[in-house]
């Protein structure tokens, strides 16, 4: 009878204990967690290149406050950053001199804590990267966060789009490893398909070394070879790129 009795209090003590866990859980954790799941969607779009109010960006970081205070909650962190990275670009194409500077400390702090609890972010440390070439020009040992960018994510297209041109502009600073990197990464864009940016890329700050970006794509898929030709024609410059024929003819 003792037993049972016993046994009885000690259920009755569990789910106590339960209740109290699932109070603190709910006090404590779900908030976090709630702010987490409202911020990564807003983050997904803006790195997708959907557009928001400015205002809207920064009341959804006003909420963000148990994320930002909280350790280590890598989503929500990366979002953070993501969404401050995206007011920095809002100040830079509206002129706003004034919210530039405040902006680029608040991104490079979000950065900063994201990478400290997540480092194989490439995302993250080229934007961390280009940040820092925008507040204070570019200096050789901002290279590290760029280096960094191409050990963790040498191939991810969505990266190497945004990447490879702001590389390209500083080509002849950069390292002999590094620079092989970036002429690859170039290579790949196009075998990829992703022609139109590359076309860009090469008659914008590439076309200094267009030479030694276009030898190597002598193996690259031909359509995306005939693309890359047909767009950088369109964009009204004229390029040998191997295997493609240059005469031109009426549906070129």
């Amino acid at each position: 009878m003792k037993g049972l009795l016993l046994y009885g209090l000690l259920v009755r003590c569990l789910a106590v204990l339960l209740s109290f866990a699932g109070i603190l859980f709910g006090y404590f954790i779900e908030p976090v967690a709630w702010q987490e799941r409202s911020l990564a969607p807003m983050a997904h779009h803006v790195i997708s290149g959907e557009r928001y109010d400015t205002k809207m960006l920064a009341d959804a970081l006003n909420h963000a406050n148990l994320i930002i205070s909280d350790s280590c909650i890598t989503t929500g962190l990366r979002s953070v950053a993501f969404i401050r990275l995206r007011l920095v670009e809002d100040a830079i194409g509206e002129a706003d001199r004034r919210s530039l500077d405040d902006r680029l400390d608040a991104f490079k702090a979000a950065a900063l804590r994201s990478l400290s609890c997540a480092p194989a972010d490439p995302f993250l440390w080229f934007a961390l990267y280009w940040v820092e070439v925008t507040q204070r020009g570019f200096a050789p040992e901002l290279l590290v966060y760029l280096q960094k960018s191409y050990q963790l994510g040498p191939f991810e297209g969505w990266i190497q789009v945004k990447r490879n041109r702001f590389a390209l502009a500083v080509y002849d600073k950069l390292p002999e490893d590094l620079a092989r990197q970036v002429v690859l990464e170039f290579k790949t864009l196009v075998n990829s398909g992703f022609t139109a940016d590359a076309a860009s890329i090469l008659v914008g700050p590439g076309w200094n070394i267009r030479s030694k970006l276009l030898a190597p794509l002598d193996d690259v898929k031909m359509r995306y070879r005939r693309e890359l030709f047909k767009e950088v024609r369109r964009a009204g410059y004229e390029v040998a790129i191997p295997g493609v024929d240059t005469e031109v003819r009426p549906w070129n």
